[in-house]
């Protein structure tokens, strides 16, 4: 893989990349987690950006879990 002009790019430095993993398991894993959460308590949040964030936070975590 090669780099396109990037001006803050010095040759010979480390690039980190993360990256999650895509296995079967992990993906059964994630779908089981996601179906036993008990999403009441999302519902019952007024403003639509905190439903969102909660919602955010909630299925990020497990991503990074799984």
């Amino acid at each position: 893989m090669l780099a396109t002009h990037n001006p803050h790019y010095k040759q010979g430095t480390d690039v980190i990349v993360a990256r999650r993993t895509c296995d079967n398991n992990s993906k059964v894993l994630l779908a089981n987690a996601l179906a036993k959460i008990n999403w009441s308590s999302l519902y019952r949040i007024e403003l639509c950006e905190d439903m969102t964030k909660c919602f955010y936070n909630s299925v990020n975590a497990l991503f990074d879990e799984y």
